[in-house]
């Protein structure tokens, strides 16, 4: 018999009678199955993570208008921090070392900053029609992992459990409403 407590997908799958609790062998199976998964979640959010941050950054440093620049950065801003916060958090929830959670923040804080840089640098060499695709490009690819994060990683996460539900899909309906508005004002 496990010594944890269920939590997460293990609970959804005993809720579903996967795992029948009657039967201590099968469960345990089951659950050593599941858990090693979970431990690469939060390496897996961080290399998301990591990648919509270089692809905001490079779309960024391409921006050659006033306006677009504050666009785009009023939208890094507006989820930068959630992003730190969650993945800070999947890192200490999968029991990561401080030491190790440490380097990774600190990776993940420089990824924005330095692939601007380099969207600045390339945008020096690239002209016309090609950076202008390239910029677009860019930014689809940024929004389109934007959104996955939100809905797969981040949502799956925070509504796997029967806590506060009502409470985060309020929070989860407002935020949306905030950032609808934004687009209608922008």
């Amino acid at each position: 018999m496990l010594s944890h407590t269920l939590t997460g997908h293990e609970t959804l799958l005993v809720r579903h009678k996967l795992l029948p609790e009657e039967d201590g062998e099968h469960r345990d199976r089951i659950i050593e199955h599941v858990l090693p998964r979970k431990r690469k979640i939060p390496y897996m959010l961080f290399v998301v993570l990591g990648l919509e941050s270089a692809v905001s950054g490079c779309a960024l440093g391409f921006q050659n208008t006033f306006m677009e620049v504050l666009v785009l950065c009023i939208a890094i801003a507006s989820h930068i921090w959630a992003e730190a916060f969650t993945l800070c958090t999947a890192l200490l929830k999968a029991k990561v070392s401080d030491g190790n959670a440490f380097k990774a923040m600190v990776v993940y804080s420089f990824i924005t900053p330095l692939s601007t840089l380099l969207g600045m640098v390339l945008a020096i060499f690239l002209t016309g029609v090609f950076l202008e695709v390239l910029s677009s490009v860019l930014i689809a690819l940024a929004a389109g992992v934007f959104v996955y994060v939100a809905t797969i990683e981040i949502m799956a996460e925070e509504f796997g459990g029967t806590h506060l539900r009502w409470v985060k899909l309020a929070n989860l309906l407002g935020g949306f409403s905030f950032m609808a508005a934004l687009g209608f004002v922008f």
